[in-house]
């Protein structure tokens, strides 16, 4: 190696002439990978994420709500005090998930283009599939008949003496299939008006609420809001095809809305196998993602199959958090 370097021949891939000579092609192809990986991902920036340096679960605190009443001369406010009630909500990581692709030096000598970017968009897309489908069925299933948690802490006393607990997630039934676009967008709307009161009632707060479609859902929205000329530029941008936010929600077409998750886990409820998921309304704090290991590269030389290893990777979890911050449409009635 010394003898290679005082030649003179200049290494691109490696760094100050040290080290790994594809060092800095790795570096490339990384950044590839993220960008991806980004671009691909439509729940990472909306909902919660927590990193943490080591351990296999993190605790999100659930807390209660409280009431105030007077205090009557002669009273003491240990006779009144309404204690808060409290809970915790937890979310492990699941393990590594990893994708990955195996280039072997003959097809990449035979080659007349370079795979490397359009493996690593694959790469980068494949992760971000798999993290949108696992937030998006923890959010759709705190919302099933059969969810484990309907309330996070329901309410605390009677009457006069009640105090509120943190409410429940809601359903919207728009009794439409797909295919019927001209009423089924109208259905739509009326379960975002349904959504917004829902949300205001369980005091979710007014900013940060998403609605997930799908295209089908998406483009019925759009043709719906048409015949309101006066206000279809202000929700609609015909040059993007994007809507704006309708009924304090951002409207989301989400082609991957119906997923079955990754190797069994985050799987999809049952109930909406004949109740038919459509859209999902949610809070930003509706759902938590635990990160151990972010997403990483790493590259290997395969001397029996004559080929680069290049490897992305992350560690994460994912878990349901306030059931009263998310909603479903579907076409049926859970049963």
């Amino acid at each position: 190696m010394a003898a290679l370097l005082e030649t003179g021949i200049s290494n691109p891939g490696q760094k100050l002439s040290a080290g790994d000579r594809d060092a800095l092609f790795m570096k490339v192809f990384s950044g590839e990978v993220l960008t991806a990986f980004a671009r691909n991902t439509v729940m990472m920036s909306r909902h919660q994420v927590r990193t943490i340096d080591h351990g296999r679960s993190a605790s999100f605190a659930v807390m209660g709500r409280t009431r105030a009443k007077y205090l009557e001369p002669g009273n003491s406010l240990d006779d009144q005090r309404k204690k808060f009630e409290h809970t915790e909500k937890i979310i492990a990581i699941d393990g590594l998930l990893t994708a990955d692709c195996l280039i072997t030096d003959i097809d990449d000598a035979m080659n007349h283009y370079d795979v490397r970017v359009e493996y690593s968009r694959q790469l980068g897309e494949a992760l971000a599939q798999s993290a949108d489908c696992a937030i998006i069925n923890e959010l759709a299933n705190m919302a099933a008949k059969d969810a484990t948690v309907k309330e996070n802490i329901p309410d605390n006393g009677t009457g006069a003496d009640k105090v509120k607990g943190t409410g429940s997630s809601f359903e919207f039934v728009t009794g439409l299939g797909i295919s019927q676009e001209a009423t089924y967008g109208n259905k739509l709307i009326e379960g975002l008006l349904a959504a917004r009161s829902a949300f205001t009632k369980n005091y979710v707060p007014m900013g940060d609420r998403y609605c997930l479609l799908t295209p089908e859902g998406y483009s019925a929205l759009i043709k719906a809001l048409m015949p309101d000329s006066a206000n279809y530029q202000a929700l609609f941008d015909p040059n993007s095809g994007k809507l704006q936010t309708i009924c304090g929600f951002e409207v989301i077409e989400v082609p991957h809305l119906l997923n079955e998750g990754v190797d069994g886990k985050h799987t999809l409820s049952e109930k909406y196998t004949e109740a038919g998921l459509q859209g999902i309304v949610f809070h930003r704090s509706a759902v938590g993602t635990v990160k151990l290991k972010d997403l990483a590269m790493e590259r290997a030389r395969r001397a029996e199959y004559q080929a680069d290893q290049i490897i992305a990777k992350y560690a994460m979890g994912h878990g349901g958090l306030r059931p009263e911050a998310v909603g479903v449409f579907v076409q049926t009635a859970q049963v």
